[in-house]
């Protein structure tokens, strides 16, 4: 095992940490680490990775490093082009929900003012509209037309707060869209 250099400033302390593979793991892991995970699976002491950290600028590495990944994909184009054929089908689905709760406020009507019906009868369609009405609300949820789409609820840990990789990782890609939309804007007025 080569010691490397401790960041700057530790100059003149030498140890046998591994900065190497730290600060890669840092920087490349899909789930960005923790310092304090990193001083422990690295066996550093949790101030001195704080200060490498601070000293090489891990963070800003590990930003480019990912914003290279989504350009080298092309994300902010695949987003954009999955955008556009979602909101032809939330568009679709929010008509037919609409169409559907016409019908079902319709029903429920008829079942209100039919007189004829015994009460059971009424109580039992009744309960079958009930269950319609929930149906058609969670196809329209889980098409994101109302509330959060379920993918994104799944994300959000047990109390309530996503999880901060997720905002992380929409922050960044929101971020490249910004800069794509600019660049755009920019390339069109030439």
């Amino acid at each position: 095992m080569v010691a490397e250099e401790t960041p700057k400033r530790q100059r003149g302390i030498k140890r046998d940490f591994k900065w190497e593979e730290a600060r890669e793991a840092f920087v490349s892991r899909g789930v960005k680490p923790s310092y304090d995970e990193i001083s422990t699976e690295f066996s550093i002491p949790l101030s001195t990775v704080r200060l490498a950290a601070m000293d090489e600028g891990w963070p800003m590495l590990r930003a480019n490093k990912v914003n290279a990944a989504l350009e080298a994909v092309n994300a902010g184009e695949q987003i954009l082009t999955a955008l556009k054929s979602s909101r032809a089908i939330v568009s679709a689905g929010e008509n037919v929900g609409i169409i559907a709760l016409q019908k079902i406020t319709q029903l429920l009507e008829d079942v209100i003012n039919d007189k004829d019906k015994a009460v059971s009868t009424r109580a039992n369609n009744l309960n079958t509209i009930s269950f319609a009405i929930s149906n058609v609300a969670k196809a329209m949820k889980d098409l994101g037309i109302v509330g959060f789409a379920k993918g994104l609820q799944d994300e959000g840990a047990p109390n309530g707060k996503w999880r901060p990789e997720l905002l992380n990782q929409i922050n960044i890609t929101v971020q490249n869209l910004t800069k794509q939309a600019t660049r755009e804007v920019k390339e069109s007025q030439i």
